[in-house]
């Protein structure tokens, strides 16, 4: 590979690692844009309108439609996410501390002598732990607390690309296409639709077992009567989709939270519940991806943590993205690595 060719991969790189981050407003708004221009041209053929017309119609009802479901979603889920801290805030309560230190007490009775310095340095550490984690979680929701009014701003510039992309959606096309040398146009129109369909295939795809995984959660909740199932079936899935976390993170201090307040039979049915969900995502992953993007689900595993670990979670969709870009750029010919001795 010589070195023009590593210098261009890496402004390439660079280029989307800026797109993923301080323009992903922009990505975002060029990806619903080109979700819905189909629907654009198609009102612009049918009705002889003029494009300006149809991109606005289209764009004030999509735009309609994504706050209507952003409020029915903040309104349901903040309700049962406020009435689930209040337990949490009475976790204490609830959880017998007197029978917990008693037990705590008989077992460093039961145990030899000399391992109780040991098991004191284990549960001084276990302490530590658990108040750092409380520290990091206030925190947290501090630093998204202050974090709000970038994410407005955010809101902001996103609506107003939408639009503005949505009306001058040809003229960006042509522009872009007089960058390269006619004699390439071919290639990057194959490289173009080769991304348009993956990375829209691999959107979907995310989308569709998001959902999937979402309703089963849902339903198990439901059948087990557990509190504030919505919220905490949304935040599974959310969790779900961070491949070093997983559903355990969530589902595991569940079932231990339950088994400490004495409801084994929920204890039980989360660890059931939360297999069931590890071997349904598995079944189902391969399949989806495959139909949809035509990564391999190792691939896509091994592109998203390799993202997720160099840039954080912005990773997640860049690894993958990378990956199909190379895909793209390999089918049509204009990248050809063979490694010989």
């Amino acid at each position: 590979m010589s070195i023009k060719t590593l210098f261009f991969a890496a402004i390439i790189i660079l280029f989307f690692y800026g797109l993923f981050t301080v323009g992903f407003p922009f990505l975002l708004a060029f990806f619903v844009a080109f979700l819905i221009d189909p629907l654009i041209r198609c009102l612009t053929k049918k009705t002889k309108m003029k494009r300006i017309f149809a991109a606005l119609l289209v764009c004030t009802g999509i735009t309609l439609l994504l706050l209507g479901l952003l409020y029915f979603l903040i309104t349901r889920v903040y309700r049962e996410i406020v009435a689930l801290s209040k337990v949490f805030l009475s976790f204490s309560i609830e959880i017998n501390m007197d029978w917990l230190n008693n037990q705590y007490l008989d077992f460093l009775q039961k145990i030899p002598p000399q391992y109780n310095t040991t098991m004191q340095e284990i549960t001084k550490t276990l302490l530590g732990a658990v108040q750092n984690l409380v520290s990091h979680l206030g925190s947290y929701f501090f630093n998204l607390a202050a974090a709000i009014p970038s994410i407005f701003l955010q809101a902001i510039i996103f609506f107003l690309a939408f639009y503005l992309i949505c009306i001058n959606l040809p003229t960006i096309n042509r522009n872009f296409m007089k960058i390269f040398d006619p004699s390439v146009h071919n290639k990057v129109k194959s490289v173009l639709i080769k991304l348009n369909n993956t990375v829209f295939g691999f959107v979907r795809a995310q989308l569709i077992i998001s959902f999937l995984i979402f309703c089963v959660v849902l339903i198990g909740f439901l059948i087990m009567g557990i509190n504030y199932p919505s919220a905490l079936a949304l935040l599974v899935t959310v969790v779900d989709i961070l491949p070093v976390f997983g559903t355990g993170s969530v589902m595991i201090p569940m079932a231990i939270y339950y088994l400490l307040i004495g409801k084994t039979y929920l204890f039980w049915g989360l660890l059931a519940h939360y297999a069931f969900i590890v071997i349904f995502r598995r079944i189902i992953e391969p399949k989806i991806l495959a139909e949809n993007i035509g990564l391999t689900a190792l691939s896509t595993l091994v592109s998203m943590y390799v993202g997720f670990s160099l840039v954080g979670v912005i990773g997640l969709f860049l690894g993958p993205f990378l990956l199909i870009f190379y895909q793209a750029l390999v089918k049509v010919g204009i990248v050809d690595i063979k490694i010989k001795f």
